[in-house]
């Protein structure tokens, strides 16, 4: 089944995720995700990428539930943006991307926190999976920072943009 999950910050090496659901996160279960992600590495599924309108970008995130994207797309002043699908999977993406699944086959998942790190290699070492080292202060801040922003309502880059438009900050 399709699990939500979110991103929230890099952590060294790595990238800080949690699942939005009642789901244990587990080695099998992490186990379970590398397979099925290397599944989809295996079949060099495309990355189909179209330039749409801002207001359509709107339409189609909230059209998904992802109503963290539709508020970030109702403050941006460009307007056209590129989204990308992947088997059926649309998504906004700021920066270059790589033509298929093919080249996604260097990572580790593991278990931290609350939450799942999946580390990457590095942009010197792109055929190398890194050790992750943890840093815990870190770590712990950019929770707190997350907690503070939520706590102002506030959770998202469209929430921010929303808040500094109407003069709030």
């Amino acid at each position: 089944p399709n699990v939500r999950t979110v991103l929230h910050f890099s952590i060294d090496t790595g990238f800080y995720y949690t699942i939005d659901e009642d789901i244990e996160i587990t080695d099998e279960f992490l186990a379970d995700v590398e397979r099925e992600m290397r599944r989809m590495i295996s079949l060099k599924l495309p990355f189909r990428k179209r330039t749409i309108t801002t207001r359509d970008a709107v339409d189609i995130f909230h059209w998904h539930g992802m109503y963290d994207k539709e508020k970030l797309f109702r403050t941006r002043l460009v307007s056209r943006v590129n989204v990308y699908s992947l088997d059926g999977y649309e998504d906004y993406y700021y920066g270059y991307m790589t033509m298929d699944t093919e080249f996604l086959g260097n990572f580790r998942l593991l278990r931290y926190h609350d939450g799942v790190i999946m580390v990457m290699p590095t942009d010197n070492k792109p055929d190398e999976i890194p050790e992750f080292h943890p840093e815990e202060k870190l770590f712990e801040t950019q929770l707190a920072g997350e907690e503070f922003a939520e706590n102002k309502q506030l959770g998202c880059v469209g929430e921010l943009n929303s808040h500094v438009i109407s003069g709030g900050m």
